[in-house]
């Protein structure tokens, strides 16, 4: 199990949730990842009151899902789509047809200036390796 490629995590329900496009996310452990998100961002707080989150590895042709959660710096962000999320594989959001999701519970948070690390052991894991990954380089999203 290796993260690689472009992220979303996502924390919440159908009724309320949050999410952030990132570009990495990494093994610790056979069972543990750490993942890095804006201290001050929303998803950041609402996944610290829950303790828990997911991460969506995005497949090629899904860039588009990439920029909806993508973070201030876009100059043109795109709506949330809530029919490109799952609410029912797991007990948090995932986003659907994505190559790989992960529900994870937070073991450890580190707070480093603006950013809060988060190191947390994956409790549910499923894949679609057949997906390839959607890569991020240069402020730049590309199909592999």
């Amino acid at each position: 199990m290796f993260l690689n490629g472009v992220n979303v995590v996502l924390c919440g329900d159908e009724d309320s949730f949050k999410g952030v496009t990132i570009a990495w996310a990494t093994k610790v452990a056979k069972d543990h990842v750490t993942v890095s998100l804006p201290s001050e961002a929303a998803v950041t707080k609402m996944i610290l009151f829950k303790a828990a989150f997911s991460i969506s590895a995005l497949g090629e042709n899904q860039s588009s899902i990439a920029q909806q959660y993508g973070g201030s710096r876009q100059t043109k962000p795109l709506p949330i789509n809530i029919h490109d999320l799952d609410f029912d594989l797991c007990a948090i959001p995932v986003v659907r047809n994505c190559r790989a999701h992960y529900l994870c519970n937070i073991i450890q948070e580190i707070f480093i200036n603006d950013q809060t690390v988060l190191i947390a052991k994956v409790a549910e894991y499923g894949s679609t390796e057949n997906i390839a990954p959607l890569v991020y380089d240069h402020a730049a999203y590309f199909d592999q």
